[in-house]
This record gives C-alpha cells, structure tokens and sequence, in this order.
C-alpha cells in the first residue's frame, strides 16, 4: 500500500538502508497508518564517524510524523536505544514464543545431552494436555471442517468483519493483505489451512516448514480467527496432523494476545526458553492525531503472531 526506501552512500558506495512500509492497523474499531520496516548499515561503517543509522531512523521518523501514522517494530538491542531515548517510543513487552514438542526421539537425545530432565517433562506435560483437548476436537469436528486452500476469496473479508472485533489492536488481515503476503511473496511457499462451517471461514493458521540447528521445524506464520477454545482446538489439532506428515521434530509460534495464549497453553504449547538474540520486544509511539499514546501502551491489547515480526 505504501513503501519509502532510504538510502545511505558514502564515496559512491550505498552503505545502509532503511525500508519503511506502510499497512493499516485496527486500534479500537479505528484503521490507521501503521509503518515498520528494517534498517541495515555495512558492518565497516558501523560505529564510524559517519553516523549512517542515526541519519537514516531520522528520515524515517520524519516520514511517520509528516504521514500522521503510527509506527511498531522489534528492534534489536542495540537499535532500541536510539527508537526509545531520541524518539520517546515506549517498549511495551517481550512477545512470547510458544513451541509443542512433537518427536521424542529428539526429545531424549536433547535431554540426554542436557543431563537435565526439563525437555522430557515438558514432553509428558504436552502428552497430558493432549488427552484432555481429544474430546474437545473430536466433538467439535462433527459441525466443522479444516482443509488446505491455495488461495484467498471474498470469505477472508467477511472473516475479518467477524474476527477483529475480538483484537483491539492488530495489522489488518483482509483478503488483500492475505494474498499480498503469503501467494505474491516471491521465493516463498506457504500453507495454510481454514475452518470452515456453512462455507463460512471461522479461523485460517499460516504454515512453514524450516530447518533450525539442522532440525526440521514447523512455524505457525499466522493464527487468526474467532477466538474460541473448539474452533482454534480443532485448527492446532489439524495444524499437528499436518507437520506430523511432514516429519518436524517441533511446532513453533509467536503469540501475543492473552485469550489466545490461553488456547494455547490449553492446547498443550508451553513458553520456550528465552533466545537473547532475537529482536522480540515490542516497542510504539503514535504521531496519529486519532489515536493517543495512552490508547495503545497497554500490552496486552496487541494482537502479535510471526507474520508481523517478520516484516517489521
């Protein structure tokens, strides 16, 4: 919808960037221009005499205040300094990340290596909260349907209508923003798989295989819908079965909405281990006449999952 680019060039060489994009995000029942980005800076011009990030964030925020929108992102530690004391952005809260183990094998020969019993009890504690959630799913499952799709119609639209109300703050996720990013995303291939009842879409999950620490890895890119215990049950239980298929040795998301983390939990997801250097803390400030500071510094207000991680 809108994308400025700032470059920065040095003896005719570009030796940093920053690429600011443009979405509308819901804050209450009120769409406003959110912008969030990335900055890169050539290692060999880091903490030179040429202060090339100070100058790019400085354009950047020029253009959020000139635009009258809202800016969010996860900088990394080093960065979040310059955001929070130069530009009075508030730092809001480390978003959680959730994992459910899938492969014991894996399982044991990580706690075996460990010496420590905390991977395999988490394991059993997933296993227990398996059982309970069986019912549940298989319950629900007579009155609605998951599947795979390819692509995203008019239903998606109407799904927003129903589902965001639930979310004071979150990205918009219409039929356009979906089909932007996740069937035009060039070199990218996702998943995704829907609930369905009365050929009415009720919640979609967003999948990505990967590989990390040469494991396989199933990532839940994006978890939305109505927010309730049997639809987001009988999603996750067919988002299992799907990379049970294709063999990952665990499921991993971010989440950031308490109603949700507590289907979550329910499901059988336990918080995983903090990772230090992952840019995971949320931080805001709001430039929108519309929309105060005050209306968007309580955290859990954010709706938050991988999908708005990765692009900002």
């Amino acid at each position: 919808d809108y994308n400025a680019s700032y470059i920065a060039i040095i003896e005719n060489k570009v030796d940093g960037y920053y690429r600011n994009n443009m979405w509308p995000i819901k804050v209450g029942n009120k769409n406003i221009k959110a912008f969030f980005g990335e900055i890169f800076v050539d290692p060999l011009h880091r903490n030179t005499r040429y202060p090339i990030f100070t100058r790019l964030l400085s354009a950047g925020y020029q253009e959020i205040a000139r635009q009258k929108g809202l800016i969010y992102g996860f900088p990394t530690a080093r960065s979040v300094v310059h955001h929070h004391k130069r530009y009075h952005t508030t730092i809001l809260k480390k978003i959680p990340r959730y994992e459910l183990l899938l492969n014991f094998r894996h399982v044991l020969k990580r706690t075996l290596q460990a010496k420590s019993p905390g991977l395999i009890i988490k394991y059993m504690i997933q296993q227990i909260l398996g059982l309970y959630r069986l019912p549940i799913v298989l319950l629900k499952k007579r009155n609605m349907a998951v599947r795979e799709i390819q692509s995203f119609d008019e239903r998606f639209d109407v799904l927003w209508e129903k589902a965001s109300p639930y979310y004071p703050i979150l990205s918009v996720r219409n039929r356009t923003y979906l089909q932007w990013r996740y069937v035009m995303e060039p070199g990218q291939t996702y998943t995704c798989l829907v609930v369905e009842k009365n050929n009415q879409i009720l919640a979609y999950a967003i999948l990505k295989k990967e590989t990390k620490e040469n494991r396989p890895v199933g990532v839940i890119v994006d978890l939305f819908g109505i927010p309730t215990t049997a639809i987001f049950f009988c999603l996750l239980q067919a988002v299992v079965d799907y990379f049970l298929m294709k063999k990952v040795d665990k499921i991993e998301c971010y989440m950031s909405n308490p109603p949700c983390e507590k289907i979550l939990r329910g499901f059988g997801f336990l918080t995983k281990i903090y990772e230090s250097k992952r840019s995971d803390r949320l931080l805001t400030r709001s430039y929108s006449p519309e929309v105060k500071n005050e209306l968007i510094l309580n955290p859990d207000d954010w709706f938050i999952t991988d999908t708005d991680m990765l692009l900002s």
